[in-house]
């Protein structure tokens, strides 16, 4: 099978939080916390058993939190972007981002 990616992933595990977007949706009805398996500038692949439904639209947190950090999590920075489900399946999805993303400071920045 061919790759089609055209961004170098990488492989990080990074917390994320991830909000189904909808109308109907109560805040934090629809809202997975999961852990990225590996990620580019255009997506990202979650590991989960509770798959969202493709094109499934989303808001995704990402906190920047590496093993070799010792800074408390309130100082890091989080990166705030929006994007789909393109591929579920059993183990996990995969979330293609807008592109518009806003990165947030640490909060004692």
């Amino acid at each position: 099978m061919e790759d089609r990616r055209k961004d170098e992933r990488f492989k990080l595990r990074l917390p994320a939080k991830v909000e189904v977007l909808s109308r109907y949706n109560d805040v934090g009805k629809n809202t997975l916390r999961l852990e990225t398996d590996n990620i580019c500038s255009g997506g990202a692949y979650f590991p989960t058993l509770n798959p969202l439904p493709e094109g499934t639209s989303v808001k995704v947190d990402l906190l920047l939190d590496f093993d070799r950090l010792t800074t408390p999590k309130h100082m890091r920075p989080l990166i705030k972007v929006n994007g789909d489900v393109v591929r579920s399946g059993r183990t996990g999805i995969a979330i293609r981002f807008d592109g518009i993303y806003q990165i947030i400071p640490p909060l004692n920045a």
